[in-house]
């Protein structure tokens, strides 16, 4: 079971499902969204009820300690800071990271959408961000699920093959440790021109 505190940023249907799923895995999480209308439900559940097909295995509850849309209180001691908002909102969502992160995180854009953390990589350094942090991207999302309520979702699929990417290329050794262990599936690629034309 993963020992890792997750701060997923976006409450749509890929971050509540990518909670749902890292909580059934052990994970520490926060959910964090600048629309509360996202979360008000969320947060009274405390968290989101996982309804597999048929009952399948991992069935059950996913907690989420942190539902907020204060972002320094989302990410504040996080290990991993999971983007989780759609390409055309990272470059804002990591400006507003910038003067929160701490050394030793990591950002990960899920998903990278062809140079996602270029972009990212721009805004922190634009915004003055000193924080040594490590920015790592998705090629896609890793599930597929029905939302059947705000705070229930139904799992379809597990994507077999994933990729991830540091940037820059040479920090997959020192990322890629680290998520393994949230997503099995994936495996490590060489930079992020490989998960920027597979997405």
């Amino acid at each position: 079971m993963p020992d890792t505190t997750v701060a997923i940023i976006g409450a749509g249907i890929g971050g509540v499902y990518l909670a749902a799923e890292l909580g059934m895995l052990g994970c520490k999480l926060r959910l964090h969204d600048l629309d509360d209308s996202r979360l008000a439900e969320i947060r009274t559940r405390g968290g989101i009820d996982v309804a597999r097909v048929n009952g399948g295995p991992n069935t059950g509850f996913a907690a989420i300690e942190r539902v907020t849309t204060d972002l320094a209180a989302a990410t504040d001691g996080a290990d991993v800071i999971v983007v989780v908002t759609g390409g055309n909102a990272q470059e804002t969502a990591a400006a507003a990271l910038a003067p929160l992160l701490r050394d030793g995180q990591i950002i990960l854009l899920i998903q990278g959408n062809t140079g996602g953390s270029l972009v990212v990589r721009r805004a922190l350094d634009r915004a003055g961000c000193r924080a040594r942090v490590d920015i790592a991207e998705m090629d896609n999302y890793p599930y597929s699920c029905w939302r059947r309520g705000p705070t229930r979702i139904e799992p379809i699929v597990k994507k077999r093959w994933l990729q991830i990417a540091a940037f820059p290329g040479n920090r997959i050794g020192a990322v890629f440790p680290r998520l393994s262990p949230l997503f099995p599936h994936a495996v490590a690629a060489a930079n992020a021109v490989f998960t920027g034309f597979t997405n």
